[in-house]
C-alpha cells in the first residue's frame, strides 16, 4: 500500500486506482517535464548575462545534439507505453501531436550524426506545428467548448485527458514542453556547431 501511495506522488490516486504501473509512468513523465521546466527557466535567465550564457552552453557542450534527440524520443516512447501497454486510446489531437513528435525524433537522430542546417530547419518546422497542436489541445482540455470540427471524435473526446498530474498537467502539456525544450536545445546547438566549425577552419600556425 505504501508503494502504491509513493507511485501516486504526482497523480491523483483516485484517477488510476490500483494501477501502479500507470501511476509510476505518470510520475516519471511528470518528473521529466519538471526537469525540462528547470532547464528552460535556466536558459531564460542565461539570456540576460553573456558570461552565464557562455557557461550554460559550455556545461552542455556536444551533449546538446544528443539531448535534442533524446527529449522527443523519450516523449515518443512514453506515448507508446501509455497507448500500447496501458491501453489508453489516443484522441485525434494526440495522433497529430504524435505525428510531429515521432518525425522530430527521427530528424534529430539524423541531425545528431549528420549536422546539416536543413535538418535543423525541418526540426524547427515540426516543433512549431507540434507546439501549435499541443497548445490547442491544452486549451480544449481547459475549455471543452472549443472542441469541434474535424478534430472532434464524440466517442473519444480530446477534452478528456488520460490523467491530470499535479492537478493541471496532461500529456498535451508534456508534449508542448518537450517540443519547446527540443527547440531550445537545437538553438543552443547552433552556437556549439558554429564554434566547432570555427575551430576546424582555423589555419594552423607553426
Amino acid at each position: 500500500m505504501e508503494f502504491l501511495v509513493l507511485a501516486a506522488f504526482f497523480t491523483d490516486i483516485a484517477a488510476q486506482p490500483g494501477d501502479t504501473n500507470a501511476m509510476l509512468a505518470i510520475n516519471i513523465t511528470t518528473l521529466l517535464t519538471v526537469l525540462c521546466w528547470i532547464f528552460l527557466a535556466a536558459f531564460l535567465v542565461s539570456l540576460f548575462s553573456s558570461n552565464l550564457r557562455a557557461k550554460y552552453e559550455e556545461l552542455f557542450g556536444e551533449k546538446i545534439f544528443f539531448l535534442a534527440w533524446l527529449v522527443p524520443t523519450v516523449a515518443m516512447v512514453f506515448s507508446l507505453y501509455f497507448s500500447e501497454f496501458l491501453g489508453w486510446r489516443p484522441c485525434p489531437l494526440c495522433w497529430y501531436q504524435r505525428g510531429f513528435m515521432y518525425t522530430l525524433s527521427l530528424v534529430t537522430l539524423i541531425y545528431y550524426f549528420k549536422r546539416v542546417i536543413i535538418l535543423r530547419y525541418v526540426s524547427y518546422v515540426l516543433i512549431i506545428c507540434g507546439s501549435m497542436v499541443s497548445t490547442y489541445h491544452v486549451l480544449v482540455e481547459k475549455f471543452p467548448g472549443l472542441e469541434g470540427g474535424p478534430t472532434c471524435d464524440p466517442n473519444n473526446p480530446c477534452a478528456s485527458p488520460w490523467f491530470n498530474s499535479m492537478g493541471f498537467l496532461t500529456t498535451a502539456g508534456m508534449a508542448l514542453t518537450a517540443s519547446i525544450t527540443t527547440g531550445v536545445l537545437l538553438y543552443m546547438s547552433t552556437k556549439i556547431q558554429s564554434g566547432s566549425l570555427a575551430q576546424s577552419t582555423k589555419p594552423e600556425t607553426d
